[in-house]
């Protein structure tokens, strides 16, 4: 494997702390013929999308949680929201120990979603 694909694997991963999805579309848009580049890219598609949307579902439900509860179901969602933050940290570090090391290697629980 070319040193290209690894920086353009890494560069998807780490460019979604700045501009998240966007980098990695681009990647697996404009790089098809790179298999290694594109599977990181649809991993850390993978992982932020299901990071939103996993976070909303938490917000959601702890606010309906603490209108019902009048204000203990807060008490819930700071620790939930933040035991997924520390989740998905994990993972993207992962993510980029599996981009440098130069094998694919699917994320655990998520990694099998979009191949």
């Amino acid at each position: 494997m070319a040193n290209d694909s690894k920086m353009l694997a890494l560069i998807s991963v780490l460019s979604t702390l700045v501009i998240p999805i966007v980098v990695p579309l681009l990647i697996i848009f404009m790089k098809k013929d790179d298999a290694y580049a594109v599977f990181y890219s649809k991993q850390v598609i993978v992982l932020e999308v299901i990071s939103v949307v996993v976070m909303v579902l938490i917000t959601v439900l702890g606010t309906i949680l603490t209108i019902v509860t009048m204000g203990l179901g807060a008490l819930l969602m700071f620790p939930l929201m933040l035991l997924v933050g520390l989740v998905a940290l994990i993972m993207y570090v992962l993510c980029i120990l599996n981009a440098l090391s130069g094998t694919q290697k699917a994320l655990p629980l998520i990694g099998g979603i979009w191949k």
